[in-house]
């Protein structure tokens, strides 16, 4: 690999750019043939119907209605696109968002080098100020790290962070576009437009892009030099007058999320100081794992007790003012300090905890924008130690070393990605690296136990599950249902009413209680068990179905019938439904819809009802 001049031509930068981007592409191509994870998978693709359907009403409901505690309609609609291009097959969802993470390598490569060039211009890099091949190395060193680095394995490998992808694609974007229209000749003002619209879809990609109008400013602080004295008090007004637009694009934006995670009761309410003392550990964790990405974890537990005197939060204090007073008084140099370490607080702000969603204290796709700061920071110092070194040799050496750390972030890149591999993989991972700390994987990994038959299994992670959490019904809910599938029916009934008492309003321990009382033939029982747990949730297409059942065993095909129809309102796609209409048809006869009700579960997956119309079949030939 050499650098010259002649790779600065606008042909050379645009082929750098591809390379970076193939590259990225190529180290990320492996996870294309993960499953999908049961970590808000189901919530976001396969037992989502809003994505079912790709048309006009589809893309109104995904402006009007909440997923997962969250409003992005765009993502939801490219989840829904990629559904009506791939089905459920996740190998097209994930070749999809590989694909977008290669376009933003591609993006970051073009910021970099623009960044580099308008500092360069103002003569403001200092030290930093570089020969043409130099100011190459940057943005080609700047753009592999951050391709590579293992940190974006979460914000790509799993499918359900598309939000993350598609979001920065569009923040990225926005950027290109304000630095075109600040800079360009006469003419540039549509740029402004592009850059207001870009910010618009990254917010209805992911709310994290809020932090778009102040990211602005600090490119008018630096490189830009928009605020410099001789540009007078009203050009320091009209830079602000200018971010107006986007600020209210963005507190628009916070108002909705806010909504939205308040109506999921997504939003924790930890004491202020231990969200602070979280909030300045995870700056520095970041900064910790962007340097050394080992012990990486699909959740890092939220700390019980945080000691403002402990090393890691008063150490983490310590650090954050030492770098935010080197930015002030690097400023008067050169603010290219003071403007990426701006940048990289600005950009985790909305997700560093200070409003609290959920119960992690920190998460790797967080890093995907923010990550870009400290990145460019190593791009630069790289360029300045290879335009330093004049002899051949010492720059090849330079060169291979600089080889050696790429292909190694991409085998651990690649090693992460093995542990989003299928859900399995990925509690196992969790699980042993914060062993015996959350209730949760222990929970997702005995459903995958049980699911696969493996009881003994399933009820050792149930159990420490609970030991863990004594107060988490859905737990006893699986443990009840391995119970049940075990056999011990006496067990299973004690867990599903546990799982009542611990949460009088939890659905599906009625329904499966129904189930052990339909077993039992307490038809009555049952049937107000299952009206419970349809009550608690509308949605609960099992309640419906289980209600179907009891009026059939009791030979009320009419009511039967209607409570089938209602469970297909609630969910056109399952199988069950149509599977017990088909049965329920040629008990009374109706042969042509038993037909039409077994053909459509038959296509729907259910093998029994592939079974059964091969025995009409082979009747009907006779």
């Amino acid at each position: 690999m050499t650098f010259g001049s002649e790779d600065n031509s606008e042909r050379g930068l645009w082929a750098w750019a591809l390379f970076v981007a193939v590259i990225t592409f190529v180290v990320f191509l492996p996870s294309v043939n993960a499953a999908f994870v049961s970590f808000d998978d189901d919530l976001y693709i396969y037992n989502n119907l809003l994505i079912r359907r790709f048309d006009a009403s589809m893309i109104v409901s995904a402006f009007t209605e909440v997923v997962a505690g969250n409003w992005h309609p765009l993502t939801i609609i490219s989840h829904a696109l990629d559904h009506a291009l791939f089905g459920l097959d996740p190998r097209g969802h994930h070749l999809m968002s590989v694909m977008i993470h290669s376009f933003n390598t591609f993006l970051v490569f073009l910021l970099t080098r623009r960044l580099y060039d308008e500092a360069a211009r103002s003569g403001s890099l200092g030290i930093y100020s570089l020969s043409t091949t130099g100011a190459l190395v940057t943005p080609i060193v700047t753009a592999l790290l951050f391709g590579l680095h293992p940190l974006r394995v979460e914000s790509v490998v799993w499918v359900s962070e598309r939000k993350d992808l598609l979001c920065a694609f569009f923040y990225l974007l926005g950027l290109l576009s304000y630095l075109k229209y600040t800079t360009g000749r006469r003419g540039c003002g549509p740029y402004y437009i592009v850059a207001l619209f870009t910010l618009l879809l990254a917010l209805l990609s992911k709310p994290m892009a809020v932090s778009f109008p102040i990211v602005l400013i600090i490119l008018d602080f630096y490189p830009l030099g928009r605020f410099g004295s001789s540009k007078g008090a009203w050009a320091f007004r009209r830079t602000l007058f200018e971010k107006i637009p986007f600020f209210l694009l963005a507190a628009a934006a916070s108002a909705v999320t806010m909504l939205a995670q308040s109506s999921a009761h997504a939003i924790a309410t930890d004491p202020l100081a231990t969200r602070l003392l979280v909030a300045a550990r995870a700056y520095i964790f970041y900064l910790v794992k962007t340097l050394w990405p080992s012990g990486l974890a699909p959740i890092y537990p939220y700390p019980v007790d945080p000691k403002l005197f402990s090393f890691e939060y008063l150490g983490s204090i310590a650090l954050i003012l030492f770098f935010t007073v080197m930015a002030v008084v690097m400023a008067r140099r050169s603010g290219l300090f003071t403007a990426l370490w701006a940048y990289y607080l600005v950009t985790l702000a909305p997700v560093i905890g200070i409003i609290q969603v959920g119960s992690q204290a920190a998460a790797d796709r967080y890093t995907y924008l923010p990550g870009i700061a400290p990145l460019l920071l190593v791009g630069l110092i790289i360029s300045f130690l290879y335009s330093g070194l004049r002899k051949p040799g010492a720059r090849i050496l330079l060169v291979a070393l600089l080889s050696s750390m790429m292909a190694l972030l991409s085998f651990l890149t690649i090693k992460q990605g093995r542990v989003w591999r299928d859900s399995l993989s990925l509690w196992s991972h969790q699980i042993k690296i914060y062993p015996n700390r959350i209730p949760g994987p222990y929970n997702d990994r005995g459903n995958i136990f049980r699911k696969a038959g493996l009881y003994d299994e399933a009820l050792s992670d149930f159990n420490t599950s609970i030991a863990i959490n004594p107060t988490k019904a859905m737990t006893y809910n699986n443990r009840g249902l391995t119970y049940r599938y075990m056999g011990d029916h006496d067990r299973a009934m004690a867990d599903f009413n546990e799982a009542i008492r611990v949460e009088p309003d939890y659905a599906l321990a009625y329904n499966n209680r129904g189930l052990e009382f339909m077993d039992k033939g307490k038809y009555k029982l049952a049937l107000a068990d299952f009206e419970r747990a349809l009550s608690l949730d509308p949605s609960l297409v099992l309640g419906a179905n289980n209600i179907g059942i009891i009026y059939f065993k009791e030979g009320k095909y009419k009511k039967a019938e209607e409570a089938f129809r209602r469970a297909l309102l609630i969910n056109p796609y399952y199988a069950g439904a149509y599977m017990n209409l088909g049965i329920l048809y040629l008990n009374t006869g109706d042969r042509s819809g038993a037909n039409a009700a077994l053909a459509r579960a038959a296509e729907l997956g259910d093998k029994k009802a592939v079974k059964i119309l091969e025995d009409i079949s082979k009747k009907d030939k006779r």
